[in-house]
């Protein structure tokens, strides 16, 4: 989950202690390992991918009473599979499931006929180290930087270069818009990643390449930024503790 990861990993942070876990399946010791942690912690937070199975068998088995938050994510808008099938035995109606935004929330209520499970939505933080708005001189330095005209309209898209974010699509967008405002410009900001669309049998490879071509053919490439991962100069916590998507709280 990378980035989404840091961000809510470090909000939590504010309110509580984080203790990740991110031992990988099949390790040795992995159910004395794992037994000792749900027996330590007073709540489970989890998402909802296969990965998180383990630790909900184990706390069923075990007879623990440590609720579990579960954080949809991004997997609302593919069905939430891993919880809606596998893990309805496993869960109380002490649990509950937090979305980050409305929509997933809709998603939820659709495909179930009932639950007891509580809800909240909470927006996805932001780390403010990184975003936050700028001065004038900052902004024009930052356009100078990347070669965008300084009055140039500018959209931006924030997020891993995967196929899932539909990016090909916002090129499409760019293309209709740049019809009607002939000098904006599109500042795509991020990294590309190998993380497949499992659910359409597609892989990531070459994403970013294929874009970049995409908005060759659509005559786009002086008006598209390819800018990277804009990452914060001083290293806000531990890589170790940064992921959340492998680990539970």
């Amino acid at each position: 989950m990378g980035r989404v990861a840091r961000d809510v990993s470090h909000a939590l942070r504010e309110n509580m202690v984080v203790i990740p876990y991110a031992q990988s399946e099949g390790e040795p010791n992995q159910r004395e390992n794992m037994t000792s942690f749900l027996k330590s912690i007073d709540i489970l937070w989890a998402d909802l991918y296969p990965s998180s199975t383990y630790a909900l068998n184990l706390r069923d088995e075990l007879g623990l009473t440590c609720p579990a938050i579960l954080f949809a994510g991004g997997a609302m808008p593919k069905g939430a599979e891993a919880m809606l099938f596998p893990w309805q035995p496993l869960l109380r109606p002490y649990d509950g499931i937090l979305f980050s935004c409305k929509a997933d929330q809709d998603i939820w209520r659709q495909l179930t006929e009932w639950s007891k499970l509580k809800e909240w939505v909470i927006p996805l933080s932001i780390d403010e180290q990184i975003f936050y708005p700028r001065i004038v001189d900052e902004q024009m330095d930052i356009r100078n930087k990347f070669g965008i005209p300084v009055h140039s309209p500018l959209l931006i898209f924030v997020g891993r270069l995967n196929i899932q974010k539909n990016v090909h699509a916002l090129l499409n967008i760019l293309s209709s818009v740049s019809e009607e405002i002939p000098n904006v410009h599109l500042c795509i900001i991020g990294e590309e990643d190998d993380i497949v669309l499992g659910e359409f049998k597609v892989r990531n490879t070459n994403y970013k390449e294929w874009l970049q071509q995409k908005a060759d053919e659509l005559g786009l490439t002086q008006r598209v930024r390819f800018v990277g991962p804009r990452r914060h100069s001083k290293q806000t916590q531990p890589a170790k503790e940064a992921s959340l998507r492998q680990g539970y709280v």
